[in-house]
């Protein structure tokens, strides 16, 4: 069929608005800046580029909004974001539409498939149905659940498509990385050789055993240290991949409070240089409000789970959350198998 590329604006019907979940005071916030009708890059502007608190709190009731309504279209009840030729779409948070330009059919249909591309983590191209060219990602689920082996797996096809990565190691040291790596059939030597990934420790420092690399940090509860080292391991680096191995480890060394502004750090310099980044989070051992937190500062949130099903251990994903894109929220299956993760 003939495809046009058609420009985007967004609308807030006060009706729909008074039905959703939002807060009172979210409404209100959303009331008082003048979105219907206004062309998106207008209200990205105002909402994404002005600082303060108030802004803040407009971006995340906007983004809020959105998902509500994505929910009411998968319940085929509402449809509330439209273009200049009256096609429909929603489901998008500001950030994924500030420089978004999505194709259609002359019919008006939404194309629901990604297109083929290299996937920016195991199983993307079916959990996601747009292409994502930057963002940063949490993934969380139990100890043992296959947390590690995902992103290790994501670390390799970002290297293998010509991709820098900086990974921010809490939990393993470089040797352990790459030998475990290259049990799955990863092997990162030439790349490390090469420079193109370089492996921040911050983990030989447990052992009092001196690290071999030249990105070492001593006292991973120094965040100011450690933003430096990942600074200067980005130097030189575009298009970069950022593994962060863990949240929870640093966040329960240095406390919520310095866990949280060392987060809010890392990502806005991460986003300013349009970086993709996946942050691990073992499930169950950090603060409710803590976990708030990071599921509000990240573009999405991936879950895994353990489920025990007649004496057996299924493990399952899902994207629970995508700011920047539209997804699959369902759980699905998946098999961790030498080759590494599976979904089934």
């Amino acid at each position: 069929m003939l495809k046009q590329v058609v420009r985007l604006k967004i609308r807030v019907e006060p009706e729909l608005l008074n039905k959703s979940p939002l807060t009172d005071h979210q409404r209100a916030l959303l009331q008082r800046i003048d979105v219907n009708g206004e062309k998106l890059t207008k209200v990205a502007q105002e909402l994404g580029k002005s600082k303060g608190t108030v802004s803040v709190q407009r971006r995340k009731a906007l983004n809020d909004y959105l998902e509500w309504v994505e929910q009411q279209k998968e319940a085929n009840t509402t449809q509330l974001v439209s273009n200049q030729g009256g096609v429909g779409e929603l489901g998008r948070s500001l950030d994924a539409r500030m420089n978004y330009s999505d194709q259609v059919t002359s019919s008006g249909e939404v194309s629901g498939t990604n297109p083929q591309m290299p996937e920016i983590f195991p199983g993307s191209n079916r959990l996601i149905y747009d292409k994502i060219q930057y963002g940063l990602l949490l993934l969380a689920g139990p100890p043992g659940v296959g947390k590690t082996i995902f992103v290790k797996e994501s670390v390799f096809n970002s290297l293998k498509d010509g991709n820098p990565v900086v990974y921010l190691a809490t939990e393993e040291s470089p040797s352990m990385i790459v030998d475990s790596m290259r049990n799955f059939g990863w092997d990162v030597a030439d790349y490390i050789k090469n420079d193109k990934l370089r492996i921040i420790d911050a983990f030989s420092y447990r052992a009092y055993s001196p690290s071999k690399s030249k990105y070492y940090v001593d006292d991973p509860e120094n965040l100011t240290n450690v933003s430096i080292m990942i600074e200067t391991a980005k130097e030189g680096m575009s298009n970069l991949r950022f593994v962060l191995d863990s949240v929870t480890s640093l966040a329960l060394r240095v406390g919520p409070t310095s866990g949280q502004k060392f987060i809010e750090v890392v990502t806005g310099r991460l986003r300013a240089t349009k970086s993709m980044g996946i942050c691990v989070l073992d499930a169950g051992i950090l603060e409710e409000t803590f976990l708030n937190f990071l599921r509000f500062v990240y573009d999405g949130v991936i879950e895994m789970n353990l489920v025990e099903d007649q004496a057996r251990l299924r493990r399952k994903i899902r994207v629970y959350s995508l700011k920047i894109g539209r997804h699959d929220p369902s759980w699905h299956e998946f098999q961790i198998t030498s080759s590494g993760i599976k979904i089934v």
